[in-house]
């Protein structure tokens, strides 16, 4: 889990393989002050988050981001999530996941790869549950983007007279 994380986050399988031996170092070192209020796999998914965010700013990779176009909240589209049976899809993810913003990428693998829920995720984001849903909108309105998935949306008819 470490080390997938760790891949869909960085760009190079060098960089993932460094992270993830860096995050169990970290992990080792951090354990006598591990208190057990979160789950272990909880603890280490934030360690090696952490460690994958210290790893981009320091190689500054946000040259190969993939731009996120806006896209309301309360839009009706099709689940990613649903449509990653394809193996010839998974392959393109796998592809695509290391160019996208890190926090994109993360938590796109932490909900649809280690199955996270969405508290699991917010507490190894350290953020609110209503950020996490956001972020998971707006990483699969990136993943749809960068995939090039056209989902077309129904128009509403309009039946007032």
């Amino acid at each position: 889990m470490v080390y997938t994380l760790a891949r869909r986050m960085l760009a190079t399988v060098e960089d993932a393989e460094e992270a993830a031996q860096d995050a169990f170092v970290r992990a080792f070192r951090a354990l006598p002050r591990f208190e057990q209020r979160a789950r272990f796999s909880t603890w280490l998914y934030r360690i090696t988050y952490n460690v994958c965010l210290s790893y981009i700013a320091r190689t500054r990779r946000s040259a190969a981001v993939i731009p996120l176009e806006d896209e309301p909240m309360d839009e009706e589209v099709e689940d990613v999530g649903t449509r990653m049976d394809s193996e010839h899809l998974r392959d393109r993810i796998a592809d695509v996941l290391p160019r996208m913003r890190a926090e994109y990428a993360a938590i796109l693998t932490m909900f649809y790869v280690h199955d996270q829920s969405y508290e699991d995720i917010a507490a190894i984001l350290e953020c609110p549950l209503g950020t996490v849903k956001n972020r998971l909108h707006r990483a699969r309105a990136a993943l749809r983007a960068a995939l090039g998935l056209v989902v077309p949306i129904e128009a509403h008819e309009d039946t007032a007279s």
